[in-house]
């Protein structure tokens, strides 16, 4: 190989060096974005009149903080941003139930740095609902909505202007707390029971679920079966009375034939057998229970 072919390829190789040296120095994103689409594209939710994360907006509200403003009609409006908070008393709503009449209030918090009274913006602020029915509250300033998605975008409107949004998951009601007492006593399996014992279901509906939606946290127990546990034979039904719907206590009334028939030290089985929950409009709905952790084998002592 000629000297001046060596000098060519050695002259070629330091070139390629340079050009890889001035690349890593300038990188990506030098002298331009390195943004990925999703970042160019991407808007900060806070500062919009909707679809705010942290549920605020700004209220254009007359300069002294009260209905009407001055008289004069000249004092420029005062801006307020107010967070919106949905309460039910002072437990703030994280979530809403499918399904149910979901009563609550909103809360307005200003921010820091304003003092303006909120007494317009309570009475001027109306919502309503994506994915959810509006129906009248019971007193000004409760309202109440009725989920039928998988999430509900409250909309704070003032003037005709939306000032907020509010998105708030929906779940499924909770099952309630369904335990058996004799004489006022909450029993376990394989526990002792006489002919005399007062027996009784208690249901304590969930305690958020009650609070949020009352009128959707009532049950009736709709089937007791029981049957002496060694035995042979077809459970006997017991169906609670009407006046029984809707109730946290459920008496279970044992037959006196049935009584007659148990030894002294002989288990009985008892098993709730289908619990309803009744919603709002008086619809009975079968609750998907567990019967195996709602039955009970008590021994009888005579």
């Amino acid at each position: 190989m000629s000297r001046h072919r060596i000098r060519l390829i050695v002259a070629a190789l330091i070139v390629i060096l340079l050009i890889w040296l001035l690349l890593r120095q300038c990188g990506p994103g030098q002298g331009g974005s390195s943004s990925s689409p999703a970042d160019s594209t991407r808007t900060d939710s806070t500062q919009q009149g909707t679809g705010s994360t942290d549920s605020s907006g700004t209220y254009d509200v007359p300069a002294d903080g009260k209905t009407g403003g001055k008289p004069d009609g000249k004092t420029p409006d005062t801006r307020v941003e107010v967070r919106a908070v949905p309460m039910v008393g002072r437990t703030p709503v994280t979530a809403l139930f499918k399904g149910c009449k979901n009563k609550f209030t909103f809360d307005f918090v200003p921010l820091a740095g304003n003092t303006v009274s909120l007494r317009d913006i309570k009475t001027g602020t109306q919502i309503t609902a994506v994915g959810a029915s509006v129906l009248p509250g019971a007193a000004p300033g409760q309202w109440v909505v009725v989920p039928d998605g998988d999430k509900v975008t409250l909309r704070g409107m003032y003037k005709g202007t939306p000032v907020f949004d509010r998105v708030l998951p929906v779940i499924n009601p909770p099952n309630p707390t369904v335990v058996l007492e004799a004489d006022d006593v909450v029993v376990e399996d394989d526990e002792e029971i006489t002919p005399g014992s007062k027996l009784v279901f208690r249901i304590t509906p969930d305690a958020a679920f009650a609070l949020l939606s009352p009128e959707d946290a009532r049950y009736k127990i709709a089937r007791v079966m029981v049957r002496p546990k060694q035995r042979i034979s077809a459970p006997e039904e017991f169906i609670p009375d009407a006046s029984n719907m809707g109730q946290p206590t459920v008496r279970l009334r044992l037959k006196k034939d049935f009584l007659a028939g148990i030894s002294n030290g002989e288990k009985i089985w008892v098993q709730l057998d289908e619990l309803r929950r009744i919603n709002y409009l008086g619809k009975e709905n079968i609750e998907p229970i567990d019967k195996s952790r709602l039955s009970y084998n008590l021994m009888m002592r005579k």
